[in-house]
């Protein structure tokens, strides 16, 4: 790997850690913050907004970010990009919400559906190439979801009502969220196989253009 190779990864981790960092200080100043002034009034029921897509989703792909870039910091390997694909793929799910039902996009939440998403997607464009990638690696778009339904049946289970933003789905009736469910499944697996075919399309022509 030459130098030009080398601060390439190097800002990619940097760059990682940085967007990794913004998500979770949104998350603490949109959901955290907020949940604690609320506990005098709503008791242990405020800490329900803890099971909205929202806050899974941003402090997830924070996570992921930080320690993504981290670990390219410290090991001087570039984390999987199937994990930021994934990342950008769940998160962009909640962009796409924001602009067609006009979510809340005040203070901490403008960077939670609007700004965190869009910068994601830059780093997954400017970053992650595909090309040497086996194409059953869109799957993984799916573990996301799963472990966040999980989530919502437990929810569910235990006070007797669903997560935002299913809550608003379920107050046509269950049978909408048993039809919901589905959709959204095979909407992210469409994305991912979407902006998979781009990805792989706009490196190859790169490469081309290299030699």
């Amino acid at each position: 790997m030459g130098p030009a190779n080398n601060n390439r990864q190097h800002i990619r981790n940097i760059l990682a850690v940085a967007i990794g960092l913004m998500c979770l200080v949104a998350v603490i100043a949109g959901y955290c913050i907020p949940i604690f002034e609320l506990l005098r009034e709503q008791g242990y029921k405020a800490f329900g907004a803890l099971s909205e897509y929202c806050f899974i989703a941003n402090s997830a792909v924070g996570c992921a970010f930080l320690f993504g870039g981290i670990y390219g910091l410290t090991k001087k390997k570039a984390f999987p990009s199937t994990v930021y694909f994934c990342c950008m793929i769940v998160i962009l799910l909640m962009f796409i919400a924001t602009l067609a039902f006009r979510l809340n996009t005040d203070g901490a939440f403008a960077f939670l559906h609007i700004i965190d998403p869009v910068c994601v997607f830059l780093y997954w464009c400017v970053f992650c190439d595909h090309t040497r990638l086996p194409k059953k690696h869109i799957w993984a778009v799916l573990i996301f979801p799963a472990a966040y339904i999980i989530i919502v049946l437990l929810y569910r289970a235990s006070v007797g009502q669903f997560p935002f933003p299913i809550s608003a789905i379920a107050s046509f009736g269950d049978w909408y969220v048993a039809a919901f469910v589905p959709i959204i499944l095979i909407v992210l697996v469409g994305l991912g196989f979407v902006f998979d075919f781009l990805n792989r399309r706009v490196y190859k022509r790169i490469d081309s253009i290299k030699k």
